[in-house]
């Protein structure tokens, strides 16, 4: 077995040029997400293929101003009296409420109302709503909570708004959010609520077929740069860029509203150069529109090389640890699978599906997302525990040989495996676990490391990723539209700031009881 004193690798210098040194895994985990990013992000010029168009139906967003009836005192009446506290499902999920009696008397048909952030724009500062049930309002959350380290914590994304009874037939409101990170109840401060009044939208109509002209809409100018079926693009100054982030378009056909799967993307003159190549390689794309290069990430071209082109050997020695701490990880996983089962029949009752499950991940060697695998297996083997167990065992084996390009030794796995079942004991397991892990990271992870390769990247990578990255210093910015029509005009709207002014405001302090009046 790999429990056994093995002096670790030495460090991460490739073969024959003890200068030219290696991507660290903290480095290829970085590279893999940044051409992730870049796969994402592919559009091209023309209408995609298949895109989903479709004549809109209903009211439009300027038109929709139909509310439900609703008791705004009540609602006041609520957020004077609620308190803030730590739910009781807190340590699981960083929940907090805001809970209050509500005295209306209408009728909730639905007792829980799910409610996200409108713009996703600022992790402490968030828009909820527009709230249906209370007359399509909107609350607007601030977040002075604090950590044990003193750091503002930040709200998370998603929200619940519940109607509750209570034992003497009352009603309870609960607004129910998520903080991110709280690491521990031991938290302070509070949150400024704000009442916010049903969203409006100011709107125009902009005609694609004069490219070049100047529009000014809401103290906001900019002009139609770029207009071709499946795409528009806005120039405007840098100065304009927040309230354009805003904006909003709706492609027009033959007079009708559209209805399509929106992408756009935001930028300076990296926006027009992936525009003029949207099937730019990954390299040029990380140079030209990411502002990332060699320099910037901290290596040289010759460490690029060695991600390509595979050149450490193991020893045999390490050969033989890999596969030993294989067999050691399959042993104390299952340990606990096989307390009532014939141990001698472990190569009859697991082999087959262990190998099975190693054998599925080197089919999706290039791309070996966990997730994605445990999917595949359920798909093609079901969910039985008794054969899910051993297919997971042998996807992770299949993941690391796979990124390190290594074979396993089956027999040595089998033997080390049912070595290890032989000797855990509840007395012993939780030191040969921690045992275990070390040896995962010296014999396992640190051979992927220096074995695995990157696919995706090319040498013509390595000579864009080798140019200097240019300073955009021009003052103007673009908005690139894919529309996926052959649209006549466009629909413009951004929220009206008007809207955005609070009816009512409030400050809670966590577990203080009654809030603090700010507005009016």
């Amino acid at each position: 077995m790999a429990l056994l004193s093995v002096s670790p690798l030495g460090n991460c210098q490739t073969n024959g040029n003890p200068n030219v040194t290696e991507l660290t895994k903290e480095q290829k985990e970085y590279l893999k997400k940044l051409h992730r990013i870049y796969e994402f992000n592919l559009i091209g010029h023309r209408i995609a293929e298949g895109a989903e168009v479709e004549e809109r139906t209903g009211s439009l967003p300027w038109e929709d101003i139909t509310v439900e009836k609703f008791d705004i005192d009540a609602v006041i009446d609520w957020l004077n009296n609620a308190q803030l506290d730590l739910k009781e499902s807190y340590e699981l999920d960083g929940m907090l409420a805001l809970r209050g009696s509500y005295k209306s008397d209408e009728n909730w048909n639905v007792t829980q109302e799910g409610l996200r952030d409108s713009y996703f724009s600022n992790p402490y500062r968030q828009i909820l709503g527009p709230i249906k049930k209370l007359g399509k309002i909107r609350i607007r959350l601030l977040s002075q909570l604090q950590n044990t380290n003193g750091n503002t914590l930040e709200l998370g994304k998603f929200y619940h708004l519940n109607v509750l009874s209570t034992p003497q037939n009352d009603k309870e409101l609960s607004l129910a959010f998520y903080i991110k990170n709280p690491n521990s109840t031991n938290i302070k401060g509070g949150i400024e609520v704000e009442l916010l009044p049903p969203l409006r939208w100011k709107h125009a109509c902009i005609p694609l077929q004069y490219e070049g002209k100047e529009y000014e809409f809401n103290d906001v100018k900019f002009k139609l740069f770029k207009s071709e079926p499946g795409n528009v693009i806005l120039e405007y100054d840098k100065k304009y860029g927040n309230q354009m982030a805003k904006l909003r378009i709706i492609p027009i056909k033959q007079q009708k509203p559209m209805k399509t799967e929106m992408v756009y993307r935001i930028g300076g003159e990296a926006v027009l150069r992936y525009y003029q190549n949207p099937y730019m390689g990954f390299g040029e794309w990380c140079v030209m529109y990411k502002s990332i290069n060699c320099d910037s990430l901290g290596i040289t071209p010759e460490t690029l090389e060695s991600a390509i082109h595979l050149k450490y050997q193991p020893t045999e020695e390490e050969l033989l640890h890999f596969n030993e701490t294989m067999g050691e990880m399959i042993g104390i996983e299952l340990a606990d699978e096989l307390t009532n089962a014939d141990r001698t029949n472990f190569s009859e009752l697991y082999r087959a599906w262990i190998i099975k499950g190693y054998e599925v991940v080197r089919e999706l060697k290039d791309d070996l997302d966990y997730l994605e695998t445990m999917e595949d297996l359920h798909e093609r083997y079901g969910s039985d525990r008794n054969i899910f167990i051993p297919l997971r065992s042998g996807a992770i084996i299949g993941s690391s040989y796979a990124k390190a390009d290594l074979k396993p030794d089956w027999n040595v796995i089998e033997r080390c495996a049912t070595d290890l079942l032989g000797k855990n004991s509840n007395a012993n397991s939780d030191s040969l676990r921690n045992e275990i892990n070390k040896h995962k990271k010296e014999y396992i992870e640190s051979v992927v490391m220096r074995r695995e390769v990157l696919p995706f990247l090319t040498d013509e990578d390595i000579r864009q990723l080798s140019k200097p990255v240019k300073t955009d210093e021009s003052p103007l910015m673009y908005s690139w539209y894919k529309t996926n029509t052959e649209a006549d005009s466009i629909y413009i709207y951004w929220p009206d700031t008007l809207s955005n002014r609070p009816l009512f405001k409030v400050r809670y302090q966590l577990r203080k009881g009654k809030p603090e009046l700010l507005f009016p």
